[in-house]
This record gives C-alpha cells, structure tokens and sequence, in this order.
C-alpha cells in the first residue's frame, strides 16, 4: 500500500490520470486492516503531510471503502478552516475537480461542493485572530510599569481578562441568562453577535484561547504583574475581544458539526446568508440530552439539598465572617496603583474548614452534592469514589478538599465585595488572589494532607503557559517563576471531579474508558437487570466470530421469548465538542458490534453454536439490541441503527417505574406491577420517555455573523409546560395535589409566554407549514 500512494503521488504530480485509473484496476492491492490503518496515519497527521501524499491515500481509500474514505478525512478535520492549515482549499478544489476518480456518494459530493463553496471562512477565521493579535499588542504597548519597594511590577492583559471572567462568573445565573431564556421562551432569534448569548463557559472558553494566543505572542513576564484597572475602565476593547474569540469559538463548532455529524450548509438564494441544515435529526438528539441532562441535575440536587438542611455549608460559614471582613481583608499598598484587600489567612480562621480527621473527614452540605453527582456519573459508591485515584498518591477525596480552600476564599470574596460595593476599582484588582508557590502549598495542605498532594494537585490543575489553555479545567495560571494566579469563583464553579475525570480517560485510564469487563457502568447494567431476575437472565463479555469477524457483546440478556444484546458505552457527560465526539464515536464502535452479533444470530446456521458458546438455552428468540450510555447525549431517535438509551432511566423503567419532580408524578409501567411490555417499550422508538421530550421541542434559530457573511441554524428548546401534557396523555399520572398547585402556579406565571409559543410552532421541532 506504500508503494500504490508513491505511484498515485507521482501521477498526481504529474497530473497523470490515466495512470491514476489503470493503477487503481490493479487487482493485486488488498483491501485489508493494515492497509486501512497505512492510509489512515498520513491523513491523521495532515498538517505535516504533502498534499499530493494525502489526495492519493483519499483516492485509494474511497476506491476501497466508498464514503467511509472521506468521512475518515472530514472526521480527522482535513477540511476544517477553523485549523488555519494551508491544504484544505487545495485540496478541496482538486477533489471536485476530479471526481470521477472517487467511489463516494451523491451527498458525499455535494458535502465537498458545500464546503468549498464557504472557503470565506478562512479569511474570517484569520480575521479574528488578527484583530485578536491586534488588541494584545495595543495592550502590551501600553501596559503600565511600576516601582513598589524597589520591586518592579507590569501590568498585564492576562491579569485583566481573568477579572473580568471572574467578576461574570459571580453575577448570578438568572442575570446572565436572562436575555438567552427570553429568546428561547418566546421562539425567538439567539443573535450570536450579542455577548448576553453565551454562557458562561463559553465566556471562558473564549477568554481561554485569547490568553493561549497572548502567551505564544509573548514570553512569560518575569516581574509580578498587576491589574490595571484603567484599561478596563477606559475602554471597551477587552468587551469587544472575548466577544471575537466567543463567536470564533463557535463558528469552529458550527464547522465540527458540518464535518463530523455531516450536516449540510447551503447558500440562500445566492446571498451572504449561509444555512446549516440537520439532515441527520442528530441536532434535536444533542440539545435534548442536554436539556434533560440539566433538568435532572437540577432536581436531583434540590432534593440533595433539601436532605441536608440540617448540614453545615461553607457558604454559611463564610458569611459567618461578615462581621469579622475588616479583619480578614486587608488594604495593602495604600494610595498606590496597586492598591487592593488581601486576604488573610489566620489560623483561627482556617480551622472552620479544615478536616479534623483526614481519613474520615466530614464533608460539607456543597461537598456532598458534589460527591453524589460524580457517584451517580461514575456508578460508584461514594466512599469507592473518593478512593479513586487521579495521581500516583492523590484520590477524589483530596481534590474535594482542594476545592473546599478555593470555594472559601471565593465565599469570602463574594460576602466582602458586597460590603463593600462602593469600592468598585480596589475591589476589582482585588479579585483575582496572587500566590507564591510556597505560600500556595503551605495553605493547601492544611486540607489535603501533606506537602507532596498539594505538590500533585496545583500540578494537576495549573496551566504552566504551554499548550492550550481551559480555564474550567487548569483554573491555576503560571505566570512567572514564583507567581500563581487563581480565579476562585470560576474554580469553586467548576466540576473539578469531572474534568480531572475526563483527563485521565485521555490518558487511557482503565475505570473512564468505556472498554473491558471492569467498567462500572457494565457492572452497574448487570445489577440493574438483578431487579428483575425472575424475568430476566444474563451474561456479560460473550465473544463470537462469525464470517471470519471477531466481535464481543458486553452484555447478554434474555427471557422466555427474548434475546437482548446490550453495548455499553461513555460513562461521563461530555465537557466539549471534543468530548461530544467521543460519545458519538464509542456509539459508532458499539453499532459495529452490534451490527455483527445480530447478523449472527439472525443467521440460523450459527444461532444455535453461538448460543451454546455463551450458556444461553437454545430456543427461538425476538432479538432485540440496545446501546447504553452513561449520559443522556444522543439517547434520542436520531438515526442511529440502534436504540440509543440512558441507564439511569433504564434503572427507573427496571425498579420502579415512575418518573417524580416538583411539578409532578408518572408512572411509566402500563399497570401497576412490571411486566417485560415495559421493557421492551422502552427500547423501541414508541418509547414515551423520549417521545414526550421530543414532541415538547421548539425551534429556535440561532444567527452568526461573519464578516461581510452571516450562518444561520436551527436549534431547540423544551417547552415544560407542553411536555407535562404530553406526559399525562401517555404515561399514568400520580401527581400529588401539592405537586398540580406547583404547576397551576407555573403555568399562570408563564401564560402569556405559553400562548405566544403555541401560536408560532407546532411542538414537533418544525415551523408550522
């Protein structure tokens, strides 16, 4: 295969075509796994890969696999103008120019006819970062020196950005979304060219990648740097530049989904309006899964919190020190361009948060809902969690204490700034606390336990300038030698547990990927099923082969007239479009298994041996195949072959069958004892679960501008009040009385708001015709 891309260069090169074509009726090459994987590497690692080299393994590739050639090539993000790389027109252009020498679909060529056609998006992308550069460089000239005891300090953007990602991060959620839940309530436009759009980790994603670029413009300061808290008061730029990289951010996604989830993009009547079109219905399963993953999350943790009225929260005892404020904040260098409160940390005032006893430490009200979220990610009891190890010596239970410093210090900010909130400058340059390493150190293991865990975690979640910068994940900036910036009200909101989680799947870390027999959501399925074992029986890891393929099912179960075969996949929410992508992929990965155990049993010559193989009895089964995740995202009907389902909701379906929140009661068993219809229901595209959200969505459309061009698509948002309806219509309604006052009460809060929506949609995601 080596050999056949030099050959098919060379022609390139040559511009060659019939040696091209007579190459490609060669009989002698074969199509096999090594040679998929030769072809795949170039087109892998494409930006250091000749041009020429690259087109030759994409033709060779859809000459042998069709469409899966250039899906392989759009999925790696050979085509993606966001990555500024030089070959992606080139290429382009040379593959619609000669298409007669691929083997891909109609949708395919028009995927590269569209996407040639936006090639604008390059110039708008290098805009950006030059107007991003731009702003950096004008505050580097006029950043500020300045002498203090005869040490010399700058200021600096860095500084900057991070306070005003801090101060937005401590508005309250209601006065940040607003204007977002107004245009999703009324179906109206989100306007992506407006900041009061985006939320707040997409403020910090794009806060994030401005302080990337600032750092591979500039070497690290080796002064102490300050906040100049004239340049954020004077003038407008700082808005105007997270605002540049918050809608780069997302047209970059808007590109991913193009390329990855194959929607289309078409021009509009030949105009400077470009539409992204969802071919796939997989736009509706994504913004479900995160609507729904967001009601849970919220009701569960009401209900936590409800529990643990009685327990203590560091909230509660930070504002315990509002009396005391004068003596814990500090006004140091008076009179100054650096004058700012310092927090002082006495003794007396940390022994209210340290752990008494670090083996068994008690955990505060915040702590638990935090430890009971991850468990219920994880399927983990809480005390396995917190022995998880994330370092060679470090485990959950000291990233929790970790947190509990920084969710202090930002409690205590929060009940400071509001005494003093005629203060606003000093205040401002206050905000975002500076560290030496060794004062940092010290702090922290006062709650950790030791000099070398809090060594491991400001390694773990500091970002040292290299690479790419998250916020959310690395909230600790090193800035120089000795000087740690932290921003305490973005870390404290954070999910720490999560994103070290995440991590550390990347690293290939047995518990978080989603293969071998130990992963604990397989482990969890099979107790799920323990429910009902006088229904249900099972198996888990049944190999088989069949027409000389290998294949595993994680999970075998059956009954009387039913065979069910079960892949599990992703036990963690994704933390971006990236991780989105990994979902989708172990989805893609769990279809293949899928496709080829149920071939095999299908296939009546190898029923019996396969069943024989995994101790199932041999008799005639309905087989029936479903993928379940950890997290709610493409659990929908969104063209997958096979059903795609949440194993939380299959506990529900399996234990108890009802469905209970604020605003009411179901039951989703059709009578009142399970029964395998319920099941099996559940699995099937009539599964009311799903149905109920689905036929609850509205459409709403999302608009960008770029440059002189403008991208418009469309999205959803859930209208609760139509779903509890639909919820009555097909499930049995258990409600409470307390539980229809509460909703009575919703409905009549939000009645012009409801009308307004049912005038324009229909409730199925579409415009009415």
């Amino acid at each position: 295969m080596i050999n056949a891309i030099k050959r098919i260069s060379s022609a390139i090169d040559k511009n060659s075509y019939d040696e091209i074509i007579s190459f490609l009726s060669n009989p002698a090459i074969k199509w096999n796994r090594k040679n998929r994987e030769i072809l795949e590497k170039p087109i892998r690692s494409f930006q250091s890969t000749k041009i020429n080299e690259i087109l030759a393994c994409i033709i060779l590739y859809t000459h042998f696999a069709g469409d899966d050639g250039l899906i392989f090539a759009r999925q790696r993000g050979l085509f993606a103008y966001y990555l500024n790389w030089h070959g992606t027109e080139r290429i382009l252009d040379w593959l619609i120019s000669n298409k007669t020498l691929l083997n891909v679909s109609k949708e395919t060529e028009i995927y590269l006819d569209h996407k040639y056609e936006i090639r604008w998006l390059t110039k708008y992308y290098k805009n950006c970062d030059q107007k991003i550069d731009s702003i950096i460089e004008e505050h580097e000239k006029k950043k500020r020196c300045f002498q203090l005891n005869g040490v010399t300090l700058e200021s600096n953007i860095v500084m900057e950005l991070l306070t005003i990602l801090e101060l937005l991060f401590r508005l309250s959620k209601g006065q940040r979304e607003s204007n977002k839940a107004a245009a999703l309530e009324l179906y109206k436009v989100l306007n992506y060219d407006v900041p009061d759009y985006y939320s707040l980790e997409e403020l910090g994603e794009a806060v994030s990648y401005i302080i990337s670029r600032y750092y591979e413009l500039h070497q690290r300061s080796s002064s102490p740097i300050w906040i100049d808290i004239a340049t954020i008061k004077n003038s407008i730029e700082l808005a105007d530049l997270i605002l540049i990289a918050a809608k780069r951010k997302l047209v970059s996604e808007w590109e991913v989904d193009i390329d990855y989830y194959g929607y289309d993009i078409e021009n509009v009547d030949g105009s400077t309006l470009y539409r992204i079109i969802d071919k796939h219905n997989i736009e509706k399963s994504k913004q479900l899964g995160f609507i729904k993953t967001e009601f849970q999350e919220q009701t569960r943790n009401i209900w936590n919190y409800k529990s643990l009225e009685k327990c203590a929260n560091i909230y509660d005892l930070a504002d315990e020190i509002r009396k005391h404020l004068d003596f814990v904040f500090k006004l140091v260098n008076k009179d100054t361009d650096v004058e700012r409160y310092r927090m002082i940390f006495y003794p007396p005032l940390l022994q209210y948060f340290m752990p008494k006893d670090y083996s068994k430490p008690e955990f505060f009200a915040e702590e638990i809902v935090q430890i009971e979220d991850a468990a219920h990610e994880m399927f983990l009891p809480t005390d396995e969690l917190l022995r998880y190890k994330i370092t060679d010596i470090c485990t959950i239970k000291d990233v929790i204490l970790f947190k509990r410093f920084f969710t202090f210090v930002s409690y205590a900010q929060q009940v400071f700034i509001e005494e003093h909130n005629g203060e606003l400058e000093t205040i401002a340059k206050s905000i975002v606390p500076t560290f030496r390493k060794e004062d940092l150190i010290k702090l922290l293991e006062l709650f950790v336990s030791g000099k070398r865990k809090a060594e491991n975690l400001i390694k773990l979640y500091c970002w040292d300038g290299n690479g790419f910068l998250d916020i959310q994940a690395t909230p600790i900036i090193k800035v120089n030698i000795d000087q740690y910036l932290i921003v305490p009200f973005v870390l404290s909101a954070s999910n720490l547990i999560r994103n070290v989680i995440v991590k550390e799947r990347k690293n290939d870390s047995q518990k978080t990927n989603s293969n071998g027999a130990s992963e604990p959501l397989e482990i969890y399925a099979k107790k799920i099923f323990d429910y009902q074992n006088e229904i249900f029986s099972h198996k888990e890891g049944r190999e088989l082969k069949y027409n000389g393929k290998s294949g595993e099912v994680d999970l075998v179960v059956w009954s009387e007239r039913h065979l069910y075969l079960i892949e599990c996949k992703n036990s963690i929410l994704p933390t971006s479009p990236f991780e989105l992508r990994t979902t989708y992929d172990y989805i893609k990965k769990a279809e293949d298994q899928l496709d080829l155990s149920s071939s095999a049993l299908t296939d009546s010559a190898s029923r019996k041996q396969i069943l024989n193989n995994w101790g199932v009895p041999i008799r005639d089964y309905e087989i029936h195949t479903l993928i379940l995740l950890g997290n709610r995202i493409f659990t929908a009907p969104n063209g997958f072959k096979h059903q795609v389902r949440y194993i939380h909701e299959l506990y529900m379906i399996l234990t108890g069958g009802e469905i209970n929140s604020s605003f009411g009661k179901w039951r989703y068993w059709q009578n009142e004892m399970f029964s395998e219809k319920d099941f099996i229901r559940f699995i099937s595209e009539k599964d009311p679960l799903n149905n109920d959200f689905l036929e609850s969505l509205c459409p709403i459309k999302l608009v960008i501008s770029c440059g002189e061009y403008k991208i418009e698509r469309e999205s959803y948002s859930l209208n609760i009040v139509k779903h509890w309806e639909m919820d009555d219509k097909n499930l049995v309604n258990l409600s409470t009385e307390e539980q229809m006052k509460t909703r009575a009460e919703y409905e009549k809060k939000h009645e012009e708001t409801i009308k307004e929506i049912r005038k324009n949609t229909d409730f199925k995601g579409q415009k009415p015709s």
